[in-house]
């Protein structure tokens, strides 16, 4: 029996298929059961290993390219094993279905993937979420990939019209702080366009290098729109120094209410202000070198805001909104600065 005429049984497929059409049902058909057992990537090591088998007969070649390639050209899924992908291009970089391959790959890139460590809750709270060594693995490619095609302008260009923008539209690339560098030199509108979006990415996996590459090269203040931000993003946003100065160099007011989320308290929905300074005093998580650059560029050390306690209001002041739980030193150090700006 020659390979390509061998049939396999599959409990939840119905019917009995030659390899050829197996291997290509993969490309189209999710087995949560299979995917228990066989790693996503390392299936196309299965796949290509076919391949150079099914080759050295040329009529078999053309169907497992019709049948299996083209499939996976179109599904997205050979960017699960980029050195597979890479060798997949090089042998079909002259047929036209490669303009499938970028396509679908481009989709690959705004999919989400972590792994968030577990060993404790304390480690859940304080450790950032990794991407896998998969994405990275995916995110090399793109700068690969430009390597390979190099010779080929045409091809080059496509690849960055898909593959590109779709990973700096995603955030991904700022896991590798080099290749988000050169998104901002050869991508500057969609590397602007994506300023936020890169940043929130950014603080998730806690990558200070990739911040400060953002807040470098940020131009578009305007995609941090204050009154539109939740009050953690602008808590996460106030955690960087050199990032909130940017912003109130130009279209941050340091006075600005903020309008807490309604909060049930005594059985009634309630709505509470802070402010940038306040946020800034009450969250350890915000550095004191916070503090001096609000009051440097003119936030108002005695601006309260309104709450309420009890079902009383009252008015909290920055100095009153100090964290007495939190860090002694911290506290010491924000509290020193903001009286001696009240001189």
């Amino acid at each position: 029996m020659l390979p390509y005429e061998h049939s396999w049984t599959y409990n939840f497929y119905s019917g009995k298929v030659g390899i050829i059409d197996y291997i290509a049902s993969f490309a189209s058909i999710q087995t949560t059961f299979r995917k228990n057992i066989i790693n996503p990537g390392d299936r196309f090591e299965l796949v290509y290993t076919l391949y150079e088998e099914f080759r050295k007969d040329p009529e078999l070649e053309k169907v497992y390219y019709d049948t299996v390639w083209k499939a996976y050209f179109s599904s997205g899924k050979l960017i699960q094993n980029p050195t597979i992908f890479k060798k997949v291009f090089q042998e079909f970089s002259d047929r036209k279905e490669i303009s499938d391959l970028f396509k679908s790959t481009a989709l690959g890139y705004l999919e989400k993937e972590s792994k968030q460590t577990h060993n404790s809750y304390l480690n859940s709270k304080t450790t950032p979420p990794q991407i896998s060594e998969r994405w990275y693995e995916k995110i090399d490619l793109l700068t690969e990939m430009d390597d390979l095609l190099r010779k080929n302008p045409e091809l080059l260009k496509e690849w960055k019209s898909t593959a590109w923008i779709s990973a700096i539209s995603s955030g991904v690339i700022v896991h590798r702080p080099l290749i988000l560098e050169k998104a901002f030199r050869e991508f500057p509108m969609e590397t602007a366009n994506a300023s936020f979006s890169l940043f929130i990415e950014a603080n998730k996996g806690k990558n200070q290098q990739s911040i400060d590459i953002i807040v470098k090269n940020l131009k578009d203040e305007n995609s941090f729109p204050l009154e539109r931000l939740t009050e953690e993003t602008v808590i996460d946003i106030l955690k960087y120094s050199n990032l909130l100065e940017k912003l109130l160099q130009t279209e941050w007011d340091p006075n600005s209410i903020i309008i807490h989320k309604p909060k049930l308290k005594f059985g009634q929905s309630t709505t509470e202000e802070t402010s940038l300074l306040i946020l800034a005093m009450e969250e350890n998580s915000i550095p004191a070198e916070t503090c001096q650059i609000l009051l440097k560029y003119g936030a108002n050390p005695n601006l309260g805001v309104k709450r309420k306690s009890q079902g009383k209001e009252y008015i909290l002041y920055p100095l009153a909104a100090i964290n007495p739980n939190g860090n002694d030193i911290l506290r010491e150090s924000k509290q020193k600065i903001l009286i001696n700006w009240k001189k």
